[in-house]
């Protein structure tokens, strides 16, 4: 029988593979750039995937590209706030690499939600500095200047005028 709260941890458990599989992938992609704090897999059924090197990083996003944006709409939609950003801080870098502006326009859309939804204004801070630079690629300078002024103005009210590492 097919419950809501199947359907949850369904999704639950669809979220952790791919929020953990793309940590590693960009580590591999980006090491400069600040990992995300993930708690231990909350399923023993979880299996992320196994990424060895730089092209298998690169290889996996490029195959996973749809179902990744389809999971944090999916993530958005049930309530999923922190996964959903956490998805489209862990795929920002793939997208930036493959010029995919337009995706990277939507996850961070995404993610702007979710932490406005959570009140997290840090995560706020990043996630209107990376839409502005998606944004500001896909020539809407614009839309980009005005979450630049959001994140710049959100990092010092949680005082960090240097803006953390994103």
């Amino acid at each position: 029988m097919d419950t809501g709260e199947a359907r949850a941890s369904a999704l639950e458990r669809q979220l952790e593979h791919y929020l953990y599989t793309a940590q590693e992938g960009i580590r591999l992609m980006d090491p400069q750039l600040a990992p995300l704090e993930l708690p231990p897999l909350a399923s023993r059924h979880v299996r992320p995937e196994v990424l060895a090197d730089l092209a298998g990083a690169r290889a996996w996003f490029t195959a996973e590209h749809a179902v990744l944006l389809g999971v944090i709409r999916q993530a958005s939609a049930a309530g999923f706030d922190r996964a959903c950003w956490q998805l489209a801080y862990a795929v920002k870098t793939y997208l930036y690499w493959s010029g995919q502006w337009a995706d990277w326009v939507v996850t961070q859309t995404a993610a702007l939600r979710a932490a406005q939804r959570l009140g997290d204004l840090v995560v706020q801070a990043h996630t209107h500095r990376s839409l502005g630079k998606a944004l500001d690629l896909s020539g809407r300078q614009d839309e980009a200047e005005a979450h630049f002024k959001s994140a710049l103005e959100l990092f010092a009210a949680v005082r960090d005028p240097q803006g953390g590492r994103s």
